[in-house]
């Protein structure tokens, strides 16, 4: 399809594929504006699932259509052509980390980086989830002349986290979206979805509500912190509904620096039965806008103590029994005892250890301690005061003859001897060649 023109766009390049379609890069032919471009597979597909599909496809775009919020990707047009269907939507380019990789979403950040994503950032792209799908939750739609209020996704994952840039993320992919007070569009007893994600009641078939929705938001956010989906199996599809029975392990587990009370706050997210869970998105974003509050007010992004204790009603008694069980347990996977068998047993924190010691500096490690006499005391650190000698008297000073003395010891003796000549010569040379000066003229001879 490179190449071809769909409408006003001509399709670029290809940005990905699914099960069910195809997304392409399109360009606007006017307004050069790029935007991602979705289409269903036809070819080889039976006519009645044809219809199904398109269907589903059709309420796809208007549901999203009807979605208008910062962080739900946004539809610009849809286009039937030649018995093919397109959906238009907005481009999500994403944002390019070093060795130019592009990464589009939350799920490829975990695949690229390969390590878990660090709490401030993880609960800063969730919250922009929650805050989309809060939204969607309580939207009111008018289908078919009937309004209906919310809708539930039933494909929250990471990988339906886009980017629009590095610190934005939108949320996309309603294909297989319920409208709440309308059938599920598909057969009865089967629920479509992502399985790692699924709630239970979604994995048995049953009527689901958005707080499939809550199960599926805190599976997404265990698989951020941790690196690894919350039953990261090998099987996990041929397992029974429950997970064989087992629970999720607990976050600080797996993630020791991760903070109790996001901890709990994805715990009483993945419980099994839905009167466990919080009971909308809504109240979801709630506590975790406190639980923010809460680490902030502490100055770090870790503080060891459960939610619970800071913010009294914030679970009930499921998710303490789980999170104990959890806490005492040495296994991955905790079983699910009756609650009568397990001892409550809050995790002890421990002291924090005690500031090691400096290493030795290389002066002290090359010399050993020498047997010299005791440090002095800190009042010894003052100028000691002067002490008097008893010993002998203080030498006087100096007298002119001992001084000139020195200096004519300092004096080489040929350098003496030839000053002396010079004083004897010239003493002479006066004598000889300079006549006296005339006798006086006295008073008593001008007189007469």
């Amino acid at each position: 399809m490179i190449g071809q023109e769909i409408g006003n766009y001509q399709i670029v390049s290809r940005l990905g594929h699914g099960a069910m379609g195809e997304v392409f890069l399109g360009r606007h032919k006017y307004l050069l504006r790029k935007v991602a471009i979705k289409t269903i597979f036809t070819e080889g597909v039976d006519t009645h699932v044809l219809r199904t599909l398109r269907q589903r496809f059709g309420q796809e775009g208007y549901v999203q259509s009807q979605l208008r919020h910062d962080h739900i990707v946004q539809v610009e047009d849809f286009i039937v052509q030649e018995e093919a269907y397109y959906l238009v939507l907005e481009y999500m380019p994403g944002y390019i980390r070093p060795g130019n990789v592009v990464i589009r979403s939350v799920a490829d950040e975990l695949q690229i980086e390969a390590r878990p994503i660090p709490s401030p950032r993880a609960l800063s792209l969730f919250k922009q989830i929650l805050q989309a799908l809060d939204y969607a939750h309580n939207k009111e739609f008018d289908i078919r002349g009937k309004p209906h209020t919310g809708i539930i996704h039933r494909d929250i994952k990471p990988a339906n986290f886009l980017f629009a840039d590095q610190a934005t993320v939108k949320l996309g992919d309603f294909g297989i979206v319920k409208v709440s007070g309308l059938g599920a569009g598909t057969r009865t007893g089967f629920n479509p979805g992502t399985y790692a994600y699924m709630s239970p009641e979604a994995r048995e078939g049953k009527l689901l509500d958005a707080r499939s929705d809550v199960y599926s938001l805190g599976a997404s956010l265990y698989e951020m912190l941790i690196e690894q989906t919350a039953f990261a199996m090998s099987g996990v599809r041929h397992l029974p509904p429950m997970i064989g029975g087992m629970e999720a392990p607990w976050v600080r587990k797996l993630r020791a620096e991760a903070p109790e009370m996001v901890a709990d706050f994805i715990l009483r997210a993945l419980q099994e039965h839905p009167d466990d869970r919080f009971p909308s998105v809504s109240q979801m974003l709630t506590e975790l806008e406190r639980v923010e509050m809460l680490l902030a007010t502490e100055g770090s992004e870790i503080y060891p103590v459960a939610l619970s204790e800071r913010v009294p009603g914030s679970e009930g008694p499921a998710v303490r029994r789980q999170r104990e069980r959890s806490k005492s347990e040495p296994d991955t996977y905790a079983d699910t005892r009756p609650a009568s068998e397990v001892v409550p047993k809050r995790l002890e924190i421990p002291p924090a250890p005690a500031p090691a010691e400096p290493p030795p500096t290389r002066l002290e490690i090359q010399s050993p301690p020498a047997p010299a006499e005791p440090p002095p005391t800190r009042l010894e650190s003052s100028p000691p005061p002067a002490r008097v000698e008893s010993e002998k008297p203080a030498p006087a000073p100096p007298t002119p003859a001992e001084r000139l003395r020195v200096v004519i010891q300092k004096i080489n003796l040929p350098w003496a001897l030839a000053g002396v000549a010079v004083v004897v010569a010239a003493l002479i040379v006066h004598d000889r060649f300079i006549p006296p000066p005339p006798p006086p003229v006295l008073s008593t001879q001008v007189a007469v």
